[in-house]
């Protein structure tokens, strides 16, 4: 059945009345809109993107020369508008049948769909909670629950492919994704568990080997586990980093740290 794209004005649509449960739209992971009864991975060249970026919009009209330039970057193909329009109808098609609609003319598209419908409501909503959790001094539930916000993204998502490196969406939700992870690891250290913290934080170190924040964690983690030299010798390690490739000193978070780890050290377990 042809699903036409509504072309009303682009106003903040009102989506009401209890969403069903069964019904999710997946973009950190795999692209799927899951129905009732089916899930339907969205494939294509084009169109997990342009679904991935109707999410992160959702409720907001998305202008279609910015979704070209999210698709195809500098290298738009010709008669982008159009290829966008059949692209977004055949789209549509898919997540009408989850209860979704896709609105636009041709020339804006809006996701209308509400809140709690994608599995990125359900990370941020996840990660809220653990966070409050870990205030309230509940480290083994916060723990729990951060890993499993963090288990919602996979490397085949979109939004963490070499492809999106200039969208700002996709930047802030990765820094998004990256403070989850090092509450997660604050989390697991507080809960008595410091080498679960270290291999989550060593994987994300290698992507990011200039986050401080990751090096606090690391040394704070290493030192509850009663590894105080291998504590220190990341501290050596950001701090050669540093200066190598930014001309900076290691900031006072990382040099307290760095000064807990070792009053907590036994005699002669770390470097002078």
């Amino acid at each position: 059945m042809s699903v036409p794209l509504h072309g009303a004005a682009p106003a903040a649509p009102a989506v009401t009345g209890r969403r069903d449960p069964s019904s999710r739209i997946d973009v950190l992971g795999p692209v799927r809109v899951h129905g009732p009864t089916v899930a339907v991975r969205v494939s294509g060249r084009i169109a997990p993107e342009i679904l991935t970026v109707l999410v992160l919009h959702r409720g907001r009209p998305v202008d279609a020369a910015v979704l070209g330039e999210r698709v195809w970057g500098d290298h738009p193909p010709e008669h982008v508008t159009a290829q966008l329009r059949r692209a977004v109808r055949e789209l549509a098609r898919t997540t009408a049948a989850v209860g979704v609609r896709i609105a636009g003319d041709g020339t804006w598209f809006r996701l209308d769909s509400p809140p709690g419908s994608t599995d990125l409501d359900l990370f941020r909503r996840s990660v809220a909670t653990g966070r409050r959790l870990a205030t309230r001094g509940r480290h083994d539930r916060a723990s729990a629950l951060l890993e499993r916000a963090l288990g919602l993204w996979a490397d085949a998502s979109v939004l963490l492919g070499p492809g999106t490196d200039a969208w700002p969406e996709a930047a802030e939700l990765r820094e998004e994704r990256l403070n989850a992870v090092e509450d997660y690891a604050a989390a697991l250290v507080a809960a008595g568990r410091p080498a679960h913290a270290v291999e989550a934080l060593d994987r994300v170190a290698v992507d990011h080997p200039l986050r401080e924040s990751v090096a606090v964690l690391q040394i704070r983690a290493l030192a509850h586990g009663g590894e105080q030299a291998r504590a220190v010798d990341v501290f050596d390690q950001m701090r050669q980093r540093l200066a190598d490739g930014l001309g900076l000193d290691p900031g006072a978070d990382l040099r307290r740290e760095l000064a807990r780890a070792r009053r907590a050290a036994p005699p002669d377990a770390t470097s002078a």
